[in-house]
């Protein structure tokens, strides 16, 4: 769609700005094309197509190829016609997300394609200082590996667990990587690969990369809700990401209910009552000493016959599996689980609720238990699907969100003459 929907306000750059996009949209969408395709699936006229294409073409975003090149194939009479076609090559996006145990990187090219990918585990135990010395070097291992140079790469956005201040994207509170600061590290990033570099929290990244290339892809107003050892949802509304005013949009887990198990938990800094009442410690914990039990011998197996290895993950695998033991937990947990999300849905009424984290990893089982328990909590419950990218949606979505806060940095701004529909 066109950048501004208020058509009375716009000035004619406006309006040259959003043909472009319109043009550059539909050829990585649907190019090569020809200039009388472009302009029917723009209802932009033909000579303004061809005035914008010009322009695309002179900043190297597309480029002109006749049909042949473009690899339509069949018998030819007369000269072969000439198709434009969106270079997905000038540049490149990464997006990373960046944890204690986990960091994942992925890259994407002008068009939205992912071309690579890479995942690393360091220690927990390791600094900050040390985390951004391994980002830098998976970095370069990436790059180096897919041969493309550090000035190809146009913008890097990073997922952490914490609040991003939305001003500037910086760090504003990150309780699990508290020595991060985003300032020197950020620069320190920025000034050993020369591109930009960005944060965001990962569950807000979560829920882009779901609505762009995952489970909830075209709806308009999303819910993502990570279920793990931290509890957290990312908004869309209307396709946009809501942070809220302090940039705490979503953050679920601190939540404090009326609920015998929630009651019962602390609040702290590091973790809300709700977070610690569902989460995957607390699952964990329940699921050993069941497994410790004569009839935990379903959960002792899943875990190598070492009951104290026994994990959110094990228990929900085994409920999954039917045994009656870890469904009793399960369910216990999917209930409370659904006392804590009905608030949201009734605020929200989202399009799909897309869940990811550990917990949820085991199968589609603890969505038909939930959708249940969310009918007598809610007036109309939506659909509910897995994450779709698992464990890349941050990554994916930290990805989305860089091209997509560049695109108008590729853009003509300005021209010599007005362009008109």
């Amino acid at each position: 769609m066109p950048e501004l929907n208020n058509r009375q306000n716009r000035t004619p750059a406006d309006l040259r700005r959003a043909n472009a996009k319109e043009v550059l949209r539909v050829l990585r969408d649907s190019g090569p094309l020809r200039i009388s395709d472009i302009s029917d699936r723009t209802g932009i006229s033909r000579p303004t197509v061809t005035q914008l294409v010009a322009s695309l073409e002179a900043d190297a975003l597309v480029e002109y190829v006749d049909d042949r090149t473009a690899g339509t194939e069949g018998p030819r009479l007369g000269r072969p016609a000439r198709l434009v076609r969106f270079r997905a090559e000038t540049g490149y996006v990464l997006g990373a997300e960046v944890g204690p145990s986990r960091l994942l990187l992925v890259v994407m090219d002008m068009a939205g394609t992912i071309v690579t990918g890479r995942e690393a585990r360091p220690a927990s135990a390791r600094g900050m200082d040390d985390l951004v010395t391994e980002l830098q070097s998976e970095i370069e291992a990436l790059l180096a590996a897919a041969e493309i140079a550090h000035g190809m790469v146009r913008r890097l956005v990073v997922g952490v667990p914490g609040l991003v201040d939305h001003r500037n994207r910086t760090l504003a509170q990150g309780s699990r990587l508290v020595q991060w600061n985003s300032d020197s590290h950020r620069t320190r990033l920025r000034e050993r690969f020369g591109f930009p570099v960005f944060f965001e929290n990962d569950v807000n990244l979560a829920v882009i990369g779901e609505s762009r290339r995952g489970a909830a892809r075209g709806l308009g107003t999303v819910a993502y809700v990570h279920w793990g050892t931290r509890v957290g949802a990312g908004i869309l509304v209307s396709g946009r990401l809501h942070a809220g005013a302090s940039s705490a949009a979503g953050e679920i887990g601190h939540m404090v209910l009326d609920s015998p198990h929630t009651s019962r938990a602390r609040h702290s800094s590091d973790q809300g009552t709700f977070e610690q009442a569902v989460g995957a410690a607390a699952i964990a914990a329940l699921g050993r000493a069941a497994a410790r039990r004569p009839d935990g011998q379903a959960l002792r197996a899943l875990a190598g016959g070492d009951a104290a290895s026994v994990r959110a993950t094990t228990v929900f695998a085994a409920a999954q599996a039917g045994d009656p033991v870890a469904r009793a937990i399960a369910d216990d947990f999917i209930t409370r689980f659904a006392v804590g999300l009905a608030p949201l849905i009734l605020v929200l009424d989202p399009d799909i609720v897309v869940l990811g984290g550990g917990v949820v990893q085991g199968g589609t089982w603890v969505l038909d238990v939930l959708r249940q328990k969310l009918v007598s909590r809610t007036l109309l419950p939506p659909p509910l699907a897995l994450s779709s990218l698992h464990n890349q949606a941050a990554a994916v979505g930290g990805a989305c969100m860089a091209l997509e806060a560049i695109e108008s940095d590729l853009l003509p701004a300005s021209s010599s003459q007005p362009e008109h529909r």
